[in-house]
């Protein structure tokens, strides 16, 4: 089984339709919405008493204890699916790997230049990202590792990215739910067979990366 998997808390996003022969086995969306429905996807309903954002990582860093399948394919809410070779393509690029994701679009390589870039945005001046990343620096992390998006993320079930995941998520819990900042962090940390999408996150035809919006 091959699910796509995404989560929408706190009425960030509407959820995009799905196109017809999209590929995959099932589409699930984890969701505290009980109205919130779109076309292709079941919903499944999780309450949490975390914030929206950090409840929303708990099915995009450890998908595997929301769905029991071997293969899970994760997309921001704000993604959609323009056809059906996404399913392809990103099994494809799983051959072989633990966790996929697209390389970062923008021109920086360093969870360092990341979070400086993004420290000071509205939404992000409580979360400690100065903090986060002088303890990277004194765990002796190294400057531009590499970066990485993760809006659209290949999982495979192995004991390998479990744990990843696991580790992930208490990241952000710990820090910030700014992911990006966190990833290189473990890649450089934790074993892991780690590869890339080969394709530009922004421009193919497979997905569209929309701005998050409220709907309430």
């Amino acid at each position: 089984m091959v699910t796509l998997l995404t989560a929408i808390y706190g009425g960030y996003n509407s959820l995009n339709g799905l196109p017809a022969g999209h590929g995959f086995d099932r589409a699930v969306c984890v969701t505290d919405d009980l109205s919130l429905s779109g076309s292709g996807w079941e919903t499944l309903y999780v309450p949490s008493q975390e914030g929206f954002r950090l409840a929303a990582k708990g099915p995009k860093l450890t998908p595997f204890e929301f769905v029991d399948d071997d293969i899970v394919v994760w997309v921001d809410g704000s993604v959609a699916l323009l056809d059906g070779q996404f399913c392809n393509f990103a099994l494809d690029a799983l051959d072989g790997m633990d966790v996929v994701a697209f390389d970062h679009p923008e021109p920086r390589d360093c969870l360092f230049q990341e979070a400086a870039y993004c420290q000071d945005w509205p939404q992000n001046r409580e979360m400690p990202l100065r903090e986060q990343t002088a303890h990277y620096r004194s765990e002796g992390m190294p400057e531009r590792f590499g970066l990485w998006a993760c809006g659209a993320l290949g999982w495979r079930r192995t004991p390998e990215a479990v744990a990843f995941g696991q580790a992930w998520l208490a990241e952000n819990r710990r820090w910030s739910t700014r992911d990006q900042v966190s990833f290189p962090y473990l890649l450089w940390k934790m074993p892991l067979r780690f590869g890339t999408f080969p394709a530009h996150q922004f421009d193919n035809d497979m997905l569209a990366f929309g701005p998050h919006h409220y709907r309430r």
